[in-house]
């Protein structure tokens, strides 16, 4: 489930549909569901996905969606299901349903961030420049 909300959405569904692709599963664009920016429609999205559509599993774009997934899926006692987000945290370890998440360098994001930013500030006319930080799979 994406956010138009997340900076970051376009490439986390170009990813998602990329490792579709590479792992040769065909494509069903009824399970890509995007969120309205107050996330007010994550609950009945869920249950689309869940009961409708009979996913086993959702990834959510960002902690927000993940969040309200977990909620509805918690108010419905629904006992099968693997989630997927970004954004390791300490709390994901207690959660009842499985889970694999994007675990992003934050630290690492932050100084990058910061470094670039110093030089924007010396040199406001200065290219653009993207740096991208590895991510790894954590599985709880």
């Amino acid at each position: 489930m994406n956010s138009p909300v997340s900076t970051t959405s376009t490439e986390r569904l170009q990813g998602y549909r990329q490792a579709i692709s590479q792992a040769q599963f065909p494509l069903d664009d009824r399970l890509i569901l995007t969120s309205t920016v107050d996330y007010a429609n994550v609950a009945d999205l869920t249950g689309k996905l869940v009961y409708n559509l009979r996913c086993d599993g959702i990834i959510a774009a960002d902690n927000q969606i993940l969040l309200r997934i977990l909620q509805r899926l918690t108010d419905r006692d629904f006992p099968q299901i693997t989630l997927g987000s970004f954004d390791d945290s300490p709390w994901l370890q207690v959660m009842r349903y499985p889970m694999v998440i994007a675990k992003q360098p934050t630290a690492q994001i932050a100084k990058v961030a910061f470094d670039l930013l110093m030089k924007r500030i010396q040199d406001p006319n200065r290219a653009t420049n993207i740096k991208r930080v590895k991510t790894t799979l954590v599985r709880y």
